[in-house]
């Protein structure tokens, strides 16, 4: 049996192969983009609050991406990247602990990686014209309005308040990357 150490530095190792080749080819921000997008799948996925308090770090590096590099880079880094990057570290987690209840294929885009996709392409499109807070804002309301029609119309499951707590969320996030990491917003 592999340990969760032994798979936790095998997601360490790739992640800095990847933000290596990131920052190499993009810069330092689509490698800090890309290390959220580790964070939450790695670490704040076993906190298992997501479903109750909407808490997520997805939303911000989408959007990030889109106001970095444009709003196709930005919908495609959601629906795309985030997918093929979040489907590889959780294969390597079910090498600890197979999963119970998988809700979609690994590595296939789906109806969450559209509505990631989509809050990039609203942040790429208001670019830098608004206040980041703004653009943050809206972006993730125009996800959270996809997501909840896609996931009333595909499921019984019921949606709850956790869309809107998402976005107050990503908006108190947003102000804390402003406040704290502004080296991470376009210029």
């Amino acid at each position: 049996m592999v340990s969760k150490l032994t798979v936790f530095a095998v997601q360490v190792t790739g992640l800095a192969v990847l933000l290596s080749l990131l920052y190499f080819w993009k810069g330092l921000p689509l490698a800090a983009i890309t290390a959220l997008v580790w964070l939450d799948k790695a670490v704040l996925v076993h906190a298992k609050i997501t479903p109750y308090f909407g808490v997520e770090l997805l939303v911000m590096p989408t959007i990030l991406a889109g106001l970095h590099y444009g709003a196709v880079f930005g919908f495609l880094y959601g629906f795309v990247a985030i997918p093929l990057f979040g489907g590889f570290i959780e294969m390597l987690s079910w090498i600890i602990s197979p999963p119970i209840n998988v809700d979609w294929p690994p590595l296939l885009p789906s109806h969450h990686s559209l509505s990631w996709g989509l809050a990039g392409l609203v942040a790429g499109l208001l670019g830098t014209a608004l206040p980041f807070v703004i653009v943050a804002a809206a972006s993730a309301a125009a996800k959270n309005v996809v997501e909840y029609f896609l996931v009333s119309v595909s499921s019984d499951d019921p949606v709850g308040p956790s869309q809107v707590l998402n976005i107050i969320y990503i908006v108190l996030f947003a102000v804390f990357v402003e406040r704290y990491f502004s080296w991470l917003l376009p210029a």
